[in-house]
């Protein structure tokens, strides 16, 4: 356990057995200060606070069904960015520059050679998502719908008409 998930347990455990006191639940023998949390729970909370997924009340609810997050919510994300303050966001990385120095006009190598020329890439699928399909085509009576051979076409049942 870090140095922060550390603090961030001493201090839960106090601010739990400061709740039994304040709530007037100490003489509870079976509970005990777990009436408030249970070790279960703060155990999850520490390790989700280790990886900064607890930032609101309701995500506390969320991750760990804590029928106390509405109630006691802030006062334990108080706890958490006291002892496991936020990483910050990772600053944005410069853009990598190359220089290209021309040798001469006697050198062989052309200055737009280094330079690929930058074509752009087609996807398998349209931008806006899969294509939509075509409609089926039967090739025996040529309507649309289905596939396959058609033992009564348009035509067939015209010349069976004739008879």
């Amino acid at each position: 356990m870090t140095t922060g998930g550390h603090n961030l347990h001493q201090e839960l455990l106090q601010w739990r057995d400061f709740k039994v006191l304040e709530k007037d639940l100490d003489g509870d023998d079976f509970f005990g200060p777990q009436i408030i949390m249970s070790n279960k729970i703060l155990d999850r909370i520490i390790d989700l606070a280790h990886y900064s997924k607890i930032i609101t009340t309701t995500a506390l609810f969320e991750q760990t069904h804590w029928c106390y997050a509405d109630l006691y919510g802030p006062e334990i994300l108080k706890i958490i960015k006291m002892c496991i303050p936020l990483p910050r966001p990772p600053s944005p990385k410069p853009v990598a520059s190359v220089s290209v120095s021309v040798l001469g006009s006697s050198s062989l190598v052309n200055q737009h050679s280094l330079v690929p020329n930058p074509q752009p890439i087609e996807a398998a699928g349209s931008v806006d998502g899969p294509s939509a399909k075509r409609p089926r085509k039967c090739s025996a009576c040529g309507n649309y719908g289905h596939i396959g051979k058609c033992l009564f076409s348009a035509t067939t049942v015209s010349n069976m008409k004739s008879f």
